[in-house]
């Protein structure tokens, strides 16, 4: 049998997290329909969301239109930035422990801004700034 090619293992995996939203939706509902409460609907409708946006993510980036060569000082970059991005993981984890949960709700927010402020670097077409990371100017739209 041969192995199933990029596109057959993004799908697979789209598939899969769309039945897992499918059925976090529909255990909202039965809450809703049992009379339940806005706080028993919070965790199925996060997990729902939290799976729509997987299937988005590897719909969009599991199949790039082409692929982009990252120069080295972008190389640099992604990894500095996936590092803070880890080290805000670790700290939140590190405050929930301490029972400090709104600290950690802050420090995932951060880390999830910048996550996604790296994805959307990496999605665009290159051409801003150096690196196609950086926005310091020089870029497309700076005035000089």
């Amino acid at each position: 049998m041969p192995e199933p090619s990029w596109d057959e293992i993004v799908d697979q995996k789209v598939m899969e997290s769309l039945s897992k939203a499918t059925g976090h939706a529909s255990k909202a509902s039965d809450i809703l329909s049992l009379g339940g409460t806005p706080t028993d609907l919070y965790k199925p409708m996060l997990l729902c969301r939290l799976e729509v946006q997987y299937s988005l993510a590897a719909l969009q980036l599991g199949k790039p239109a082409q692929p982009r060569v990252i120069p080295p000082r972008g190389k640099i970059e992604l990894e500095a930035g996936m590092i803070k991005v880890a080290q805000g993981i670790s700290d939140a984890s590190r405050s929930i422990r301490a029972g400090e949960r709104e600290e950690a709700a802050r420090l995932l927010i951060a880390a999830d801004a910048h996550l996604a402020k790296l994805i959307m670097h990496l999605r665009s077409p290159a051409g801003r700034g150096a690196s196609g990371l950086s926005r310091r100017g020089g870029g497309k739209g700076s005035v000089e």
